[in-house]
């Protein structure tokens, strides 16, 4: 395939400028080699697909919008039922625009990225369908998110903000070969199984130089101001060139290997204060969360919404991505450890390129598949054996690991997600909640007044149909090693 010379890396050092896709929904490593290999390609022609964030809502409130008018004989129908029926007309529209041939993809392709495609499109998508993948254009559009305002960097200035910082975890890529970086005796964790899969997949890469992000969490929060201008210029200066001037081949990097360092980049990084008030920067204006302040985490109580949340359809979920905006949900400043209390903070409000398996919409790192999806280890793959037939098993369910997700303590783990999960999937804690006998202090979640959802049997300790539906007692749920959990004290 050819590419234009707007769409190749000019002689500089190319560090980390590639996407990456979240492995969530992938159903095995094949199809996770597969999006690999076409972020890091992706990456090194710096192609990216417009997301101005100041109306990213927007964009994804129409593409998720639908009229729930009913006809006649679906006039009653439950508003699940008018979402699924939604979700599968929606399902075929994607499907009809998949690329079974290259000349389709190509063309798929150029309409939505507005650029001619990288160098080895052609190996790529011979890959993919060798490896049975579904190929749709629009499900990489997760990959020109994340990459998009860094088109708008010169390629030395974005070398020297890949500089010395980043030498602390790097895979690399020269003669197609990966090398795994790190300034550590013992690499850390994730690192070793994302080398392993790029290892495999050198064959087919540039040269590139891979910063990585080895934490828990995402680390940059680049202000929406400077993200939005951005994402501006680069929708300005996208152009589709003639043929004459394109270019078959990525230029290499040994010359520029050889080259000096240039000064490096001061990249401020922040190790205290509140995450809200970091977060809530990266916000347009005028959304929910920008000029809410964060919550007094020992004195404040959980925020719960009692009318339908922002963004529902009648109550449910009819667009996952901004069901978890905390841009535009507030209240969420309550409920998750994030912005409780994480763990560690060690992030930037400067725009670098840095690669790590998690984020939130507003962390600017730069996705890639997470690591456990590719070990091994019993850890996390678990065994082969599955227990039981399954008339044999107990209608139970065990918390089984640890309550991280930030640090909870005794006056502020009911703010925290993990433990609200746990507690919203006891039988016994949402029936008392129903009868109004779940104690006010150690409480994680509060129920929307009975009637506002139409629900069997609400309040009677029988069917639910909300979560933790289930007779008293069936589904009690264990949060083991937590002796201050209200939860502790209840078994199956």
């Amino acid at each position: 395939m050819h590419t234009s010379n707007a769409d190749l890396m000019t002689p500089v050092k190319l560090t980390g400028k590639y996407g990456g896709f979240s492995s969530a929904c992938l159903g095995g490593n094949r199809i996770l080699k597969y999006l690999i290999l076409a972020t890091i390609t992706l990456t090194c022609t710096f192609v990216y697909f417009i997301y101005d964030t100041h109306t990213s809502a927007e964009r994804v409130d129409k593409i998720h919008a639908f009229d729930a008018s009913p006809s006649v004989s679906q006039e009653h129908e439950h508003p699940i039922g008018k979402l699924i029926r939604y979700a599968q007309a929606e399902q075929g529209r994607l499907l009809s625009r998949q690329s079974h041939d290259l000349s389709t993809a190509v063309i798929r392709y150029q309409e939505r990225r507005g650029r001619r495609p990288p160098p080895d499109f052609n190996a790529w998508f011979d890959y993919a369908q060798k490896h049975d993948a579904i190929i749709v254009e629009e499900f990489f559009d997760r990959i020109y998110d994340d990459l998009n305002p860094f088109w708008t960097l010169e390629p030395r200035e974005l070398r020297r903000r890949s500089g010395p910082w980043a030498h602390e975890h790097v895979i690399s890529v020269r003669n197609r070969k990966a090398i795994l970086k790190t300034t550590h005796a013992d690499p850390m964790g994730r690192m070793p199984q994302w080398h392993r899969v790029v290892e495999e997949l050198a064959q087919w890469l540039p040269d590139v130089d891979l910063p990585v992000n080895v934490m828990d969490e995402s680390r940059l929060l680049v202000p929406w101001k400077e993200i939005n201008e951005r994402v501006r210029k680069e929708a300005a200066e996208r152009r589709v060139v003639p043929p004459s001037e394109v270019r078959t081949e990525f230029t290499g990097l040994p010359a520029i290997d050889a080259e000096p360092e240039d000064e490096p980049f001061d990249v401020r990084w922040i190790g205290e204060g509140s995450y809200w008030d970091l977060l809530r920067q990266t916000c347009p204006p005028d959304s929910p969360s920008r000029n809410i302040p964060p919550i007094d985490i020992y004195h404040d109580a959980i925020d719960m919404p009692i009318a339908y949340p922002r963004h529902s359809f009648s109550g449910y979920v009819q667009n996952w991505t901004l069901s978890k905006d905390p841009c535009q949900h507030p209240r969420l400043r309550s409920l998750h450890g994030t912005f409780i209390e994480p763990v560690s903070i060690n992030t930037t409000q400067s725009l670098i390129p840095l690669f790590g398996g998690c984020k939130l919409r507003q962390n600017n790192d730069v996705l890639f598949p997470p690591a456990m999806y590719l070990s091994t280890e019993e850890l996390y793959a678990g065994r082969g054996d599955r227990g039981p037939e399954w008339i044999q098993k107990k209608d139970g369910v065990v918390w089984r690991g640890v309550a991280s997700g930030g640090r909870n303590k005794a006056e502020t783990w009911t703010h925290f997600h993990r433990h609200r999960y746990v507690q919203m999937l006891n039988g016994t804690a949402v029936h008392e909640s129903e009868i109004g006998s779940l104690p006010a202090e150690g409480t994680t979640f509060k129920l929307p007044a009975q009637g506002h959802y139409s629900l069997v049997a609400p309040g009677n300790g029988r069917k639910h149909l909300h979560a933790g539906g289930c007779n008293k007692g069936v589904l009690d749920v264990i949060l083991a090693g937590m002796d201050e959990n209200y939860l502790s004290q209840r078994g199956p």
